[in-house]
């Protein structure tokens, strides 16, 4: 999943990479044509899924590759080649202010901007893009009302129709707040199976997505929803503090700090859970942007 994450930007590339692997073992009485075939006939995500493959082949015996990749280098997905720093920028933007709304993508907006103003210097420092990429983290909620957005788009209903044929029907594992009890030995919630009834109540939570956070959202006070809050009130201070000290000659260390919600994932305890570790891996970087500040202003 990680290695999926690192080279394609999606963990969905993971089954395909498991794939290449089994068959570079010798699992799978089949030659590697028959399965690039396949995944062509197939239709779907076909570069992406190819590559993956390959990926996975190779994944055997090149460790140095793997490993270059899961340090954090730079994705080989096609995009990545072409997409300039302000195209990301606004592309993140476009997305958030799609799933979440004018005032999601005016923050973030507002979040680039005041680096750009504050910190960067044009080429000396990635900030701005670093900034953007970890304010969509922030931003970005797979909530109640972005899962009934995406249940309902036209797209996942075409989707299905070009994977499946016949008469078949729809069951949603969720775990809804309220509705769902607490496994005691993980702490997370169980998930249920709804079966195609539950479409109705997403078209009618897509429509109510203008509620979002407002007194009116019943889903406000759940303990998602703070933990939601808690991470980005965090993360408007880290963006004060950057720009309050920031230093032209070393921008990595801000942009280090600027990264710190990218490892904040999962949802529940394992978001929770994330989200303290990641407070506690920013104490040395803080302490590093600090002393570095102090010696500056001495140097002036």
């Amino acid at each position: 999943t990680r290695l999926a994450k690192a080279a394609f930007g999606d963990t969905i590339a993971a089954n395909m990479i498991m794939l290449g692997f089994s068959f570079q073992q010798g699992a799978l009485p089949i030659p590697s044509s028959a399965i690039e075939r396949a995944i062509e006939l197939n239709g779907q995500a076909v570069e992406m899924n190819k590559k993956a493959f390959r990926l996975g082949r190779a994944a055997l015996n090149n460790s140095e590759t793997i490993h270059t990749l899961l340090d954090g280098q730079h994705p080989i997905r096609e995009q990545q080649g072409t997409e300039s720093s302000d195209d990301k920028i606004a592309r993140l933007i476009e997305l958030l202010r799609e799933s979440h709304g004018e005032k999601a993508a005016s923050t973030l907006s507002g979040w680039v901007g005041m680096v750009r103003k504050e910190c960067d210097g044009g080429q000396q420092s990635n900030l701005a893009a670093v900034v953007a990429k970890s304010g969509f983290q922030v931003l970005y909620s797979k909530d109640e009302y972005e899962v009934a957005r995406l249940y309902t788009r036209p797209g996942f209903r075409q989707s299905l129709e070009r994977e499946f044929t016949g008469d078949f029907s729809l069951k949603v594992h969720l775990a809804p707040p309220i509705l769902s009890r607490i496994d005691s030995a993980t702490g997370r919630p169980v998930k249920r199976a709804f079966g195609p009834w539950i479409f109705i109540v997403f078209r009618i939570l897509n429509r109510l997505r203008w509620i979002r956070d407002s007194w009116l959202d019943p889903f406000r006070y759940t303990k998602e929803r703070q933990l939601a809050r808690e991470i980005r009130n965090e993360y408007e201070k880290t963006l004060e503090r950057l720009c309050a000290g920031f230093d032209r000659d070393r921008p990595q260390i801000a942009e280090h700090i600027a990264q710190w919600p990218i490892q904040v994932r999962g949802f529940g305890p394992v978001r929770e859970e994330a989200f303290k570790k990641a407070m506690v891996d920013l104490e040395p970087l803080w302490c590093d942007f600090l002393d570095n500040h102090k010696s500056t202003s001495k140097a002036a």
